[in-house]
């Protein structure tokens, strides 16, 4: 009985994936430029956010990369998918050149050009299921990597709307007044995703971890996204506010 229910949930899963990547729209457009959706099994990133959000940060990473920029990643995504040399810290995950200290408690002897960080930042403080552990954490790892940064250097991170309340509460209150915020809203059940403003998107819940066959929204995972682009103290024009 358990290895039919196995069997069953793995062609679930199999028909999921399959509605995703053969999909008709195998394009999305984020600030006028069109990206591929990208599909790979780890993390099933066909199923939820990754399938947009990876594309973008990565093709940053690489145009930063190509100028030589110095480059901090801030929890292992990237390098499950591509090769690249730069640094990243991971407080959990052991996996060869990777930093396991809390971004926190991290200080190199040098600065970054550029920061980057995928569905991470809401977690720090943070849990599902142990709930909250500190309700500073997601403001306090911003200011932080504000920290880490060269002077003319720029962060960019995203984050899930509905998973993390703090979070959720920074975003509505404009807390991160001197950023650049962008949302992303995902529209069907095959993993469309479109640009969209906050206020569509605000009060969108988390859909879970579990991948289901759920038409009709919420779906699983992120619902929608936050991409953020921020810049080091020294570029801003407009006092921090956390």
């Amino acid at each position: 009985m358990k290895e039919l229910r196995k069997q069953d949930k793995q062609r679930e899963l199999t028909q999921i994936k399959l509605q995703a990547i053969e999909k008709k729209e195998k394009t999305f457009i984020f600030n006028g430029r069109t990206y591929e959706y990208f599909y790979h099994d780890y993390n099933t990133t066909w199923a939820g956010e990754r399938t947009v959000e990876i594309p973008i940060i990565w093709e940053i990473v690489k145009e930063q990369r190509s100028r030589g920029a110095k480059i901090l990643e801030v929890g292992n995504v990237l390098l499950h998918y591509f090769e690249s040399n730069h640094m990243v810290v991971d407080k959990f995950e052991l996996w060869p050149g990777v930093v396991n200290e809390d971004i926190l408690s991290f200080n190199p002897e040098e600065k970054f050009d550029l920061i980057v960080s995928i569905s991470t930042l809401e977690h720090i403080g943070w849990s599902l299921k142990r709930g909250v552990e500190d309700p500073e954490g997601f403001s306090k790892a911003v200011a932080k990597l504000r920290m880490l940064l060269n002077e003319g250097g720029q962060i960019w991170f995203t984050v899930p709307i509905g998973y993390n309340p703090y979070v959720d509460e920074v975003l509505r209150r404009g807390a991160l007044n001197d950023a650049e915020m962008f949302f992303m809203k995902r529209i069907s059940y095959d993993n469309k995703w479109l640009q969209c403003d906050f206020s569509q998107v605000a009060d969108y819940p988390y859909g879970g971890f579990k991948i289901r066959k759920r038409k009709r929204f919420p779906f699983p995972k992120a619902n929608a996204i936050a991409i953020v682009r921020m810049y080091s103290k020294n570029n801003l024009k407009v006092p921090i506010s956390l």
